[in-house]
């Protein structure tokens, strides 16, 4: 039996997370979901219409500003799904 995980790394400007909890589908759903909550107009219209809660937009903005992108690993290897940020261009450094 393999050890599934859930964890959170980094690597310099990059951010890793797994989740390997899931089959496939699930693990495409996930990144769907990363995708939606990581588009500046997406945070942006979230937060106007109060679909994004404060803490939700502090922390979404957040890894926005000091990662360029997010990695998001599922339980096989061949799920790696590599997500630029928006919001990396307005990063100060």
């Amino acid at each position: 039996m393999r050890l599934q995980m859930i964890g959170a790394w980094r690597d310099g400007t990059h951010l890793h997370i797994a989740n390997e909890l899931g089959d496939k589908k699930e693990f495409f759903e996930w990144v769907e979901r990363w995708k939606e909550d990581t588009a500046m107009d997406s945070i942006s219209r979230r937060r106007e219409t109060k679909e994004l809660s404060e803490g939700d937009f502090c922390l979404l903005s957040t890894i926005s500003k000091l990662f360029q992108d997010v990695t998001l690993h599922g339980s096989d290897k061949d799920q790696t799904v590599v997500l630029p940020l928006n919001y990396s261009k307005n990063r100060q450094g």
